[in-house]
């Protein structure tokens, strides 16, 4: 080849190369180019994201804004509507409602009221003289003909006080007939939503709008555009705005002039309010393209030096290649061929550097099976998959090197943190100039699952039959052989070598069980009625001792062809003779139990009567005491003397209470009831001792609960006696709250809190666990400064609890007590029922003299019953047993008999038995009050349900006494009957 051809050749060479540097850089170049407009329309995208993003974050914030705005405004309307259906608006009253309500609402420029005729109330003080219109206004026009409007939200209007935009929410006011009486409203100013928006940052040039939904008027712009003034009613809309609008789209984004200062934005917006506004919230082109006109330039000068660096590259490249292509041609080929093997194979391999123990490359297969991606793979080493400690995995793949071992098992972890058991096999190879462990894996978890847990079965299977105690038997009916386990003889006391049969195990059975154990053995083997056998009975175990055992058996059929065969019959027993030992012990402790707690209950009904016999005479008597002159000192011994008594009366009637809590006779009495008036009542009793104390009390009852309940009113006022008993009691100075409230409510359902708060001297954190135990107070001292039996508040928590409620207590020492009931409670159907006055019985009798037999036994109680009916006006005969009742009743009539119960000779029950047999042949009945110290819950209904006409307890009463006689004999005037049904 001549020198000529040969430079023709390199210069075509060259000239190729050239090209190729050329072509590549062009191309490298487009992609370039490519990828810049991509940026360039991501960052586009990612301002229309967040430009929507935005919009929502705001329609969110401006709505609560409106819906925080209309708490403030329904509130007010419903103030409005109450005074009116309560006798008229008191103005002065109003106007400080309306401040209140206003303060709680930053957003509000002000709170107005318009009557029916237009004419503004703007403020807390009186109407105004000369007050401003909204006659004209469209929301009051809108309100005011519409009776079914709920919530009007106006355009953008120019305050008549303020002369700023703003925007008005209204609703309407009836009056208690339905008819219009005028609108309440709140006034939004616009520049309270700059104040939203000014919280954003959407760049210098970015800006907010916000538009009415029905005609698109500019309702808010934000910021104002410079040079033009207020744009408040400005309608000009972009097209591409109005084309979405066309297709219905509520939200979106797009990318327009503005319509005042036409700076290129990205918009995005949303509609919400029920289509009331939208919301538009722009970046500036200009400003969020800044940055990446920024990497465009530096892009530019990077790709300039690649470009050059690259052609130099390639020539480079290219005689490197040239060099080593043919020596490297070879080895590739070889390697192609594993390479391809070693991926495709269904196989999981690994290629290991057994020194270091990096992975060098993994397959198809290892990359699923170990979750881990090729690269994370050739990243790790097998010790950050093998579980073995890593001396002794050194070891074992120098062992798999040098072909001394070349299986093994090992836990691998996978890359979701699962370990699995795989069995691994390793040989040496000669790759790339190195010796590596080619290693082909196959996961044997289940399987060794399956053997772990056949082996755990079997152990568990041991441990249950061992530490059950169980003896096992399997019966070969086929072959009528039977056999008995260890343990199933040692509970039959038959000798381990003994052999043994169906019959050997009948004749261990106790003779009274045999017969029907035998029957229940045959119909579980019966092919027609094959079952399971579960069953009880006896035996007589070898040292002479009887046993009670418990058999579960099953029967296995067979079929062969149309015969149906119990070929087999397997079961367990078990010595059960403790367990109905204990069975038999417990039976005789319930029966103990239940005679020691009838015992208790009579012991208690005997102690109520014959402490409240006497009782009755010490009050009895103090109170007749009280009704004659008696000195100023004398006053005070009867007072203490008649204080004392009802104390004792009250903690008899505690431990009674109690008593018929634990025993569960207690029983809650669900009838209508108002709880302010219950409150009410129980504030009434108290008054005096609170006024005495120096201490001040306030009642605060939610408007929102409701008129009427259904719950144990009386209980209720037990309770609240307790709580604002001890208030009173365990505060000096200061003041007792008295509060409820509504925590929930449904349509039938409330769960109301009632709390009693003082200023007392608190409970210690260590006594409030203990201060809800029977006779449990804070300490020592509190007991002898205060006095106190501690029944209170275990019998309130415990009365709080039947009521299906809760009870609880917040104190400090020196920091007062909270005490909080929560309480659900059914709502009554007829509020209008319910009596809100509370009245009682005078202590005087203003009917017609009666003539009254009074039947006692006790001298003292005599003397007080007798003394209190005369200074009542009444004339009284007494008989001290009811034989004496009766020869009273032959001897003349009566209008009413006080008959006591337990009496010697003949007691009241049995009087009233003989006088009611008597009458049957009459038309006359005898009144007949039952005056006892009978007084358990349920006492009254039996006596009532026994025949007698009324019944009062001892002590006596002497206010419910004279209710009762005047209800059995018809003697109530108007009032009296009121009383009757309270």
């Amino acid at each position: 080849m001549s020198p000529s051809v040969s430079r023709l050749k390199n210069s075509r060479f060259i000239a190729f190369m050239v090209a190729g540097a050329l072509g590549l850089n062009l191309f490298i170049m487009s992609l370039f180019w490519l990828s810049l407009a991509k940026s360039k329309q991501l960052e586009t995208e990612k301002a229309a994201v967040t430009a929507q993003n935005l919009a929502q974050v705001l329609e969110q914030n401006i709505t609560g804004t409106i819906n925080k705005i209309d708490i403030g405004v329904f509130a007010l309307a419903r103030e409005v509507e109450r005074q009116l259906a309560t006798g008229g608006i008191d103005y002065k009253k109003l106007g400080g409602y309306m401040a209140a309500t206003q303060s709680h609402f930053p957003e509000l420029e002000g709170l107005r009221i318009a009557n029916a005729d237009g004419n503004v109330f703007y403020g807390p003080e009186t109407v105004p003289e000369h007050p401003i219109s909204a006659l004209d206004r469209d929301y009051f026009i809108r309100l005011r003909d519409n009776p079914q409007e709920q919530l009007v939200v106006s355009k953008p209007i120019k305050g008549r006080i303020s002369a700023k935009w703003i925007i008005v929410l209204a609703r309407r006011i009836n009056r208690p007939d339905g008819t219009f009486a005028g609108i309440a409203f709140g006034i939004l100013p616009l520049e309270k939503l700059d104040r939203i928006f000014s919280s954003v940052n959407v760049g210098r040039y970015g800006a907010f709008a916000l538009r009415d939904g029905s005609d698109l008027a500019l309702v808010s712009r934000y910021p104002e555009p410079e040079g033009i003034g207020s744009a408040v009613g400005h309608r000009l809309m972009s097209q591409k705005f109005l084309s979405l609008l066309k297709e219905g789209n509520a939200s979106g984004s797009y990318d327009a002039p503005s319509g005042i200062d036409m700076r290129m934005r990205t918009w995005g917006y949303r509609k919400f309010g029920n289509n009331r506004y939208y919301i538009f919230v722009g970046f500036a082109r200009d400003e969020y393209l800044a940055e990446w006109r920024r990497e465009v330039f530096n892009s530019c000068v990077i790709l300039g030096i690649f470009v050059l660096v690259s052609i130099i590259a390639a020539r480079t490249i290219f005689l490197w290649w040239k060099r080593y292509k043919n020596a490297d041609e070879s080895l590739r080929e070889s390697e192609e061929r594993f390479n391809k093997m070693f991926r495709a194979h269904s196989a999981v391999m690994l290629l290991i550097e057994p020194d270091a123990g990096s992975i060098i490359d993994a397959n198809i297969s290892a990359e699923r099976f170990y979750g881990y991606s090729r690269d994370d793979l050739l990243a790790m080493k097998i010790f950050d998959i093998n579980q073995l400690v890593p001396e002794i995995l050194s070891d074992e793949l120098h062992k798999a090197q040098d072909v001394s071992r070349n299986g093994f098992i090992f836990s691998h972890k996978l890359a979701s943190g699962e370990i699995r058991i795989v069995e691994v096999h390793s040989t040496p190879i000669k790759l790339r100039a190195a010796t590596l462990l080619f290693s082909i894996i196959h996961d044997i978890t289940e399987r060794r699952q399956a053997e772990q847990r056949l082996q755990a079965t079997e152990e568990r299977l041991r441990l249950a039959i061992e530490s059950a105690a169980l003896g096992t038997w399997d019966h070969d009916l086929a072959s009528n052989q039977l056999y008995w386990s260890d343990r199933c003889k040692a509970i039959f006391g038959v000798p381990l070598e003994a052999s043994v049969s169906y019959q050997v195990f009948l004749d261990h059975v106790h003779q009274d069980d045999r017969q029907r154990l035998n029957e229940n053995v045959q119909q579980a083997i019966d092919p027609n009625s094959a079952g399971d056998l579960n069953t009880e009975y006896r035996i007589v175990h070898s040292d002479g001792t009887t046993r009670w055992i418990m058999a579960n058996g099953k029967s296995l059929l067979n079929t062969f062809g149309s015969q149906r065969l119990v070929t087999r019959f397997i079961g367990t027993v078990q010595d059960i003779t403790e367990r109905k030992l204990a069975e038999e012990e417990m039976r005789m402790a319930k029966e103990a139990a239940e005679a020691a707690n009838i015992a208790k209950s009579q012991f208690l009904a005997n102690m109520s009567h014959e402490i409240r016999t006497p009782m009755n005479g010490v009050i009895g008597m103090t109170k007749l005491l009280s009704m004659t002159d008696l000195s100023k000192e004398q006053a005070y011994y009867v007072e203490a003397l008649e204080t004392s008594g009802k104390n004792l009366l009250s903690l008899i009637n505690d431990v009674l209470d109690l008593s018929k809590i634990e025993a569960g006779k207690i029983k809650i009495a669900l009838s209508p009831f108002g709880l302010r008036h219950c409150i009410n009542s129980i504030v009434h009793t108290q008054k005096s001792v609170i006024v005495a104390k120096g201490l001040s009390l306030a009642v605060d009852v939610a408007d929102g609960i409701p008129h009427a309940l259904v719950g144990d009113q009386l209980r209720i006022k037990q309770i609240l006696l307790n709580l604002l008993g001890n208030a009173i009691k365990f505060t000096d100075r200061g003041n007792i709250t008295i509060s409820a409230q509504v925590l929930e409510q449904s349509d039938a359902v409330v769960l109301i809190q009632i709390a009693v708060r003082d200023t007392g001297i608190g409970i210690s954190a260590e006594a409030q666990g203990k201060i809800f135990q029977p006779f449990v107070q804070e300490d020592g001292s509190t007991s002898r400064r205060f006095g106190g039996t501690g029944l209170g508040l275990s019998i309130s928590r415990r009365l709080v609890e039947l009521m299906g409620g809760s009870i609880s207590v917040e104190s400090a020492p020196s920091a007062g007590s909270c005490f909080k009931v929560i309480l659900p409670f059914s709502m009554a159907p007829d509020a209008g029922t319910l009596e809100e006055t509370s009245k009682r019985t005078p202590e005087t009798w203003d009917g017609l003299p009666l003539r009254i037999l009074l039947v006692e036994d006790d001298a003292i109680n005599i003397s007080y019953g007798r003394t209190l009916l005369k200074k009542l006006g009444h004339e009284v005969v007494v008989a001290e047993n009811g034989g004496d009742c009766l020869a009273a009743l032959e001897q003349g009539a009566f209008d009413v008999v006080l008959m006591d119960i337990q009496m010697p000779v003949m007691n009241g029950a049995d009087a009233l038995r003989e006088i009611r047999r008597k009458e049957r042949a009459t038309s006359f009945h005898q009144p007949v009050i039952a005056a006892t110290a009978f007084s358990l819950h349920g006492e009254k209904e039996r006596f009532l349900a026994d025949g007698f006409d009324g019944y009062v307890s001892k002590p006596l009463n002497i206010s419910e006494l004279i209710f009762e006689m005047k209800r059995i004999t018809g003697g109530f005037d108007g009032k009296d009957k009121e009383r009757q049904h309270e």
